[in-house]
């Protein structure tokens, strides 16, 4: 069996979870899949290389702290497709301005101002956990910024100037509730790490989502790496259905030992830490599952579409030093749609001012998901994602990951209004 660490999730939920994920994901013994032959989306016509390059700046946590240096290089192997199998953008070369941070909002802001300097005309993000910085240097020279997720809150919310392909946080935790509510729970139980981000999630998104399913819901905040035992029968006192973990790797592994050690016997969602999968037995991984904003490598029951794009993926990250097939999926992910949306920009000429205008009405295929996105309407108030669409999977008998029945979830009953 392929080993499950290689081929994570893209991280939903807070940034507290991503970067621990992300950070922390284990590197891969094996090889990287299959090299199926690359169907392209777009525009099959070969790059012009006499034809002047299209600059986009990428920026990404590397080297610091949180070093994510496998986006970067997803990032460039997508470039590569780009200019080798889809022609570019309308002919020209796609060309990237790579700039690292350290997770800082000076970082990012410093990442601004090359971009502005080097006349890029599109921001891209890989992961930047200071992101937010960034925002004064772009607004100035009306460049907007495109990442894969929103994750950061002013980036979040900054519906002029940004926008992310996928899913919403919001929309995250809202497709778990409905999908635990489709399983048949009636009261569910979420851990989350204890941070502001965590208790603001619950009472605007979780609560209101569960009371519109008629669903009872109780949130549970830890510290990472605390006591899973005491945790576990804590939440097991309120007897419930179905329990969400929040949670980096470890906790999620964890948690779910200290919940099964305690009797339980419901649905457990370890929402994107697969790599539990090769530490844990059949019997304890029953009922457990998984959620991701994209189809992955090594999931089965998978969209044709979808399976073209990760084969396309799997062919450009080979011979690249890539490590951790999660955080370079999101970085091609990122090249991918950059590419899609400048292809709609009208004139002769892309302008970043024509780019910051047309983004706003952009849409489209989506990468790795066998859906679109659509940023003339945002796919949940206030936020800047463009793209919509949770993924929830289970181990089958063979304990490989299958794809549930009706996925994406589909969470318009729940989604406000405004």
């Amino acid at each position: 069996m392929r080993s499950m660490a290689r081929f994570g999730l893209f991280a939903v939920g807070v940034a507290t979870i991503m970067a621990a994920t992300l950070a922390c994901s284990s590197e891969a013994s094996d090889s990287p899949g299959s090299s199926a032959s690359v169907v392209p989306r777009a525009n099959a016509d070969p790059v012009d290389k006499s034809l002047s390059p299209v600059k986009v700046g990428f920026h990404n946590n590397e080297g610091g702290a949180i070093s994510l240096p496998d986006i970067r290089l997803g990032f460039e192997a997508g470039v590569e497709y780009v200019n080798s199998e889809l022609g570019g953008i309308n002919g020209h070369p796609m060309e990237a301005v790579y700039c690292n941070t350290d997770g800082t909002p000076d970082a990012a802001l410093n990442c601004g101002n090359t971009f502005v300097q080097d006349k890029v005309v599109l921001s891209a993000q890989g992961l930047d956990f200071g992101g937010d910085g960034i925002l004064p240097a772009l607004r100035a020279a009306n460049i907007a910024e495109f990442g894969a997720l929103p994750l950061t809150p002013g980036l979040g919310s900054a519906i002029d100037d940004a926008a992310f392909g996928l899913a919403s946080t919001e929309e995250a935790y809202a497709a778990d509730v409905v999908q635990e509510h489709e399983l048949g729970a009636k009261k569910l139980s979420l851990v989350f790490p204890d941070v502001p981000a965590s208790r603001s999630s619950f009472e605007r998104v979780v609560a209101p989502t569960a009371a519109k399913l008629g669903m009872q819901v109780s949130p549970y905040y830890y510290t990472p790496g605390g006591d899973s035992t005491t945790l576990a029968a804590t939440v097991l006192a309120g007897s419930p259905d179905a329990v969400s973990l929040y949670a980096t790797e470890a906790d999620a592994l964890a948690g779910v030992q200290a919940l099964r050690g305690s009797g339980f016997t419901g649905t457990i969602n370890a929402t994107q830490s697969t790599a539990i999968v090769d530490k844990l037995d059949g019997a304890t991984l029953e009922n457990v599952i998984f959620q991701s904003n994209v189809y992955f490598p090594g999931l089965s029951d998978v969209p044709e579409k979808a399976v073209k794009d990760i084969a396309a993926f799997q062919t450009y990250i080979q011979g690249k030093g890539i490590t951790k097939d999660l955080q370079a999926q999101q970085g091609f992910f990122v090249a991918v749609q950059s590419a899609d949306i400048l292809r709609q920009t009208p004139g002769d000429t892309i302008t970043a001012a024509a780019v910051h205008e047309s983004i706003k009405t952009a849409k489209g295929e989506n990468f790795f998901t066998g859906g679109t996105y659509d940023c003339s309407r945002r796919t949940w108030p206030g936020s800047s994602a463009c793209g919509t669409g949770v993924i929830f999977s289970k181990l089958n008998d063979d304990k490989v990951l299958q794809v549930l029945p009706n996925q994406p979830v589909d969470v318009s009953v729940v989604r406000p209004s405004s």
